[in-house]
């Protein structure tokens, strides 16, 4: 089972319960820390503060840690000889946890996403966890 904390409020079954700034998850192997941004409500508004400009697509779906990566992240763990050495791409990394254990597994990872300031959380990530920094690139994979 996938252990998901954070250093507010913590379930063994659940997950988190409440958003926070700083969680923590085991995955591949370790324990990761991620930070993301601190306040959802004002990332919020921020987007939404003028109607015009406002486009849905860019809602920051990035501010979560996915199933999914979790699960990517223990495949990768399973497949390390076969991506040991071996160029990576991380599509849409959000928090960056794939790319960082990708990183820390040997591949030479890229991990690319719309959102400028989901890269600014990754690299930040990928210091906290001591991981080397994968070449992190703002990109929209529907326009390269």
């Amino acid at each position: 089972m996938t252990e998901l904390t954070s250093e507010f409020s913590q379930s063994e079954t659940h997950g988190l319960t409440e958003y926070t700034p700083h969680i923590s998850v085991r995955a591949a192997g370790r324990l990761w820390r991620l930070t993301r941004a601190a306040d959802l409500e004002q990332l919020w508004d921020a987007m939404t503060a003028s109607p015009d400009d406002f486009d849905d697509e860019r809602l920051p779906y990035w501010t979560e840690l996915w199933p999914s990566s979790v699960a990517l992240a223990g495949w990768l763990a399973q497949q390390r000889q076969c991506i040991d050495g071996q160029p990576c791409l991380d599509i849409g990394c959000g928090l960056g946890l794939t790319a960082m254990v990708g990183q820390w597994l040997g591949a030479k990872m890229t991990a690319m996403d719309y959102e400028e300031a989901a890269l600014h959380f990754a690299a930040r990530n990928a210091d906290i966890n001591e991981v080397p920094q994968p070449l992190w690139t703002v990109m929209d994979w529907r326009r390269p």
